[in-house]
């Protein structure tokens, strides 16, 4: 349906394959049926993984659809739905995420060349600490548990400890190390890490209004 639209698509088999194609394709948009791989679950691993648009597609009642927006999905589809609705709701979620280019204060990163600028300055970072930084920046102003960064990182293979080592190496790279610095990478111990992003006061401010916690990961 959606190839004919001019969207190139894959498909996972099953829930540990979409989470993996999730982590190592960075696909644009998800598209899943609330009964497949156990629906609720899957929408929220994806959702405590990555701020990704997600449409769900099903027969739920209206307590079902409440259930599945709560846990993260962007729009619930009640099927059967036309072609030309699903392509204009696709459209429409992508316009809304734009995710090619992401701009938080002074900092912008490009994830289609993985390419970093802070305040001007081009920052050489390895590839996982752009997937931790992109991670960061998609969910500025919420604690992300150590155990969410690490997968979305490394697939959990990676370990606490080198978790640390990463955010100290990215912190230093940015310069946000430093006091009065535009944002912040805060380590709640215990729990998991919070951008914060600096207001033109010299305030550190929630840039997503009161804190926030990604449950799960």
């Amino acid at each position: 349906m959606l190839g004919s639209a001019g969207f190139r698509t894959m498909t996972a088999e099953n829930a540990e394959e979409a989470l993996r194609d999730l982590r190592d394709l960075n696909p644009d948009l998800i598209i899943m049926t609330d009964d497949w791989c156990g629906g609720r679950e899957l929408c929220s691993r994806i959702r405590c993984l990555s701020q990704i648009p997600i449409i769900v597609l099903g027969h739920s009642d209206e307590l079902g659809r409440a259930a599945m927006l709560h846990l993260g999905a962007d729009v619930y589809l009640v099927e059967p739905i036309g072609q030309s609705e699903l392509v204009a709701r696709v459209w429409a979620l992508l316009r809304r995420y734009s995710k090619g280019q992401s701009n938080l204060e002074d900092l912008i990163l490009d994830s289609h060349t993985n390419h970093v600028e802070f305040r001007g300055r081009a920052v050489d970072l390895t590839p996982t600490e752009f997937r931790l930084l992109s991670f960061l920046v998609q969910n500025s102003g919420r604690i992300i548990p150590f155990s969410a960064l690490i997968s979305k990182a490394s697939g959990e293979k990676l370990s606490l400890d080198a978790l640390h080592c990463h955010m100290r190496r990215l912190k230093q790279k940015l310069g946000i190390d430093l006091p009065y610095a535009p944002c912040r990478l805060i380590n709640y111990r215990g729990e998991g890490y919070c951008l914060l992003i600096a207001s033109e006061s010299g305030l550190v401010h929630n840039a997503l209004g009161p804190r926030q916690r990604i449950v799960g990961g």
